[in-house]
């Protein structure tokens, strides 16, 4: 996986899709801090969350995937 960049605004249905092996799971667990992030951020609502725990990613309002 390289180099990814997306925005979804608050409201808005996003979707990632891919082949089998793409990556789309690791976004979303680099996303909710089940995996940490070798590079790059991850910003939700302007705040960088990068590599926070699931617990502390889910306190500021992003759910976890597949709750």
């Amino acid at each position: 996986m390289d180099e990814v960049d997306f925005h979804v605004r608050e409201g808005e249905i996003f979707s990632i899709i891919g082949p089998n092996g793409s990556g789309k799971t690791t976004i979303f667990n680099v996303i909710t801090g089940f995996h940490p992030a070798t590079q790059g951020r991850v910003l939700f609502r302007g705040e960088n969350i990068t590599n926070l725990k699931p617990y502390s990613v889910a306190r500021k309002g992003l759910p976890a995937p597949f709750s």
